[in-house]
């Protein structure tokens, strides 16, 4: 019989693989892919989405109240527009348009300026923008213009500074 703080006893022996398999079990649960719309043949409603579509009967089960909070209201309207756009229906260009009606209503002139030099920045490759920085340095050091302090009085070439 072993003692009783042993790590062999029966019953730590049982629990420990009790709780092993019931971690596998989870595992193998997480690794499983999850239940799509598409794949189920049951789906069941949402409360939220008949009550603010108006198909909300009284005979529908769940439903305790006739309304939904703007929160919900603004959410389910936003997700209907990106469902539109990701499906391509008959109003995606129809959203499109309207996001770049409301990009190009801004007077923003500034940012219409930064972003004409962000467009011309990107288009450079980082190896040009590397080669113009150094061509400017040297075109600098020539004519005079880029002064360097030879001392180094201060830095770590000159020592200590105090």
């Amino acid at each position: 019989m072993p003692s009783r703080n042993s790590v062999n006893r029966p019953k730590d022996n049982l629990n420990r693989i009790r709780k092993a398999q019931s971690l596998a079990k989870k595992r193998v649960r997480r690794g499983t892919t999850p239940r799509s719309t598409e794949r189920t043949t049951v789906v069941l409603p949402s409360t939220s989405i008949a009550l603010y579509t108006g198909d909300a009967s009284d005979s529908s089960i769940g439903i305790t109240s006739k309304s939904i909070s703007k929160k919900t209201a603004k959410k389910i309207e936003r997700n209907r527009k990106y469902a539109i756009l990701r499906n391509g229906g008959k109003n995606a260009k129809k959203l499109l348009i309207d996001i770049q009606a409301k990009k190009e209503s801004s007077m923003d002139i500034d940012g219409e300026a930064s972003n004409a030099s962000s467009n011309a920045n990107t288009k450079r490759s980082k190896s040009d923008l590397v080669r113009e920085a150094l061509w400017s340095v040297i075109e600098d050091v020539a004519t005079n213009n880029y002064n360097v302090d030879v001392t180094g009085e201060g830095t770590t070439l000159g020592g200590p500074f105090f």
